[in-house]
């Protein structure tokens, strides 16, 4: 299966959410508390359309049989790769040195744990940019190592509960509701993209990106363009993503469209 429908499905609606979304975050969303104010029927047909495209992709991604059985890195999915690897690098390097300066600046106390993760999300930077650097669609033999694509896994995993955590009492706030779903589904597939990369059970490992990665790609662009846009306009919510997260969640959707739409059943992918 080539997985037409859940493609044409994403395109279509990335452009609709993406659209409604700016135009909510620039209108309706109050920038003090990230609550709507306003507007209730295109608040209402964006989440409508939103649920029903996530649950229409997720749904034909999963009950497919798959005939493709690689992914193919051409040349905008290699830089994809690159770039998510820069985002997560400075995505996570901001967090580590503004934690380090709030530690010796003696405003806070260190968070081990944090600290551990952020330099995970250092290393995961660096394994992305590997992959963006060595992958290639024509020739044979390379599989990546599976041990090292875990190391996105688990920061995200960590991301995804502390922030967790962190939105329990603001629930309600759109941002964060679509930054902790974004979150959820980033997860899943960062683990069938390692499983695809490593060359574990490729054909579960396909289904799986297509459920999960068009999901969260358009979750991905749906939140971070709508924060980066609320930005620009002078807009910010303290309470959403940085500018820095909301850069390397696009740039992280936009290379897992680009893992779904190179899906073929040619040469496994490869390093010179």
């Amino acid at each position: 299966m080539n997985y037409k429908l859940p493609k044409t499905i994403f395109i279509f609606s990335s452009i609709a959410c993406v659209a409604l979304r700016i135009f909510l975050k620039l209108s309706a969303v109050d920038s003090f508390t990230g609550f709507y104010e306003g507007d209730t029927l295109t608040v209402i047909i964006f989440n409508i359309l939103l649920g029903a495209a996530i649950i229409a992709m997720f749904a034909l991604g999963l009950l497919a049989k798959p005939t493709a059985h690689t992914m193919n890195y051409r040349l905008p999915s290699r830089i994809l790769a690159m770039l998510t690897g820069i985002s997560a690098l400075v995505f996570s390097s901001t967090n580590l040195f503004s934690q380090i300066s709030e530690f010796t600046n003696f405003s806070a106390s260190l968070n081990l744990a944090s600290l551990v993760f952020n330099l995970i999300g250092v290393a995961s930077g660096v394994v992305f940019l590997n992959l963006g650097f060595r992958m290639h669609s024509d020739s044979a033999g390379y599989r990546a190592n599976g041990v090292l694509l875990l190391l996105p896994l688990l920061w995200q995993v960590y991301v995804l509960l502390t922030s967790f955590m962190s939105y329990t009492a603001i629930r309600s706030v759109s941002d964060q509701l679509l930054a902790t779903l974004m979150l959820i589904s980033l997860v899943p597939f960062l683990l069938a993209h390692g499983r695809i990369l490593a060359g574990a059970d490729t054909n579960r490992g396909i289904r799986h990106l297509v459920a999960f990665g068009l999901p969260f790609s358009l979750l991905a662009l749906t939140t971070s363009i709508g924060t980066i846009a609320a930005a620009l306009a002078g807009k910010p919510l303290e309470i959403a993503l940085s500018f820095t997260g909301a850069v390397f969640y696009l740039v992280t959707g936009l290379y897992a469209a680009s893992c779904i739409f190179s899906l073929s059943d040619q040469a496994p992918i490869s390093a010179e």
